[in-house]
């Protein structure tokens, strides 16, 4: 699995030798340019008198809440904090729906509470891939690498390639065979493609969004092209077939 981006630090100031801590600070001034995800909370401290706190809270371009965590070194752990969190705020849903309004009022009822998990490190293993296999979560490994002037992120591994816990549409009902058939395309330009539900539309991942499908008038494709997204309908497989090649660049270009 290979997802890399390449981020510019050019014309940032230099640095000849980087830490742990750089690296941290610099995907946090980022996180909303590079990963499309905005800040909801830092260092969300979860009970009084305790010492667990969430050191990134999130909101990602598919309205999906985000923990990040980060490990430095071969034999850290790796996702047991963010499971304990990722269990908090379904036990504490109150909390996170109030934390909400406050940033956003008019998206309360619209965001994916079932919080995925994005890990950064800086060396990954075979064990850690198992590790993570075995969770019925969202999680997804990155290893950061430094080249000079360029931080390069490449996700290196994924829990499972699809998530319909908060698709509130029942893909049975629609024309599931062409679903079925548009899914299994688009999934198929690279394992490290993940589906994503939400309301009544599918989202499919990189580490960024390329592509929509929407669920409202029959099925419509919704591709990045230079940018921006643009719908197509797909009413039968000769429809899809017509854009599949433009269903690859738009892979290519997130």
């Amino acid at each position: 699995m290979s997802d890399i981006k390449l981020y510019d630090l050019k014309n940032k100031k230099e640095i000849k030798k980087i830490n742990a801590l750089d690296i941290k600070h610099i995907i946090e001034d980022h996180l909303k340019e590079v990963f499309k995800i905005e800040l909801l909370a830092k260092d969300l401290i979860l009970e009084e008198n305790s010492n667990d706190a969430i050191s990134f809270l999130g909101l990602d371009e598919n309205m999906q809440l985000v923990i990040i965590e980060y490990r430095y070194g071969k034999f850290v752990s790796l996702t047991k904090k963010g499971l304990f969190y990722i269990d908090y705020i379904k036990d504490h849903l109150s909390r996170f729906r109030m934390l909400i309004n406050d940033y956003n009022k008019d998206i309360v009822n619209q965001v994916n509470y079932n919080a995925r998990l994005l890990i950064f490190c800086d060396d990954a293993n075979s064990y850690d891939h198992y590790a993570i296999k075995q969770l019925p979560y969202t999680i997804e490994l990155i290893q950061v690498k430094y080249f000079e002037n360029y931080l390069a992120f490449e996700k290196v591994y994924q829990s499972k390639n699809i998530d319909h816990s908060s698709l509130k549409l029942d893909l049975k009902k629609i024309n599931y065979d062409l679903y079925k058939y548009i899914s299994d395309f688009v999934l198929s330009l690279g394992d490290e493609v993940i589906e994503v539900g939400n309301l009544n539309y599918l989202a499919y991942r990189k580490i960024n969004t390329f592509a929509y499908l929407l669920f409202s008038d029959g099925i419509k494709l919704s591709i990045l092209q230079g940018g921006k997204y643009k719908s197509y309908l797909i009413r039968n497989v000769d429809d899809f077939e017509k854009i599949t090649s433009m269903v690859e660049a738009s892979y290519d270009e997130c």
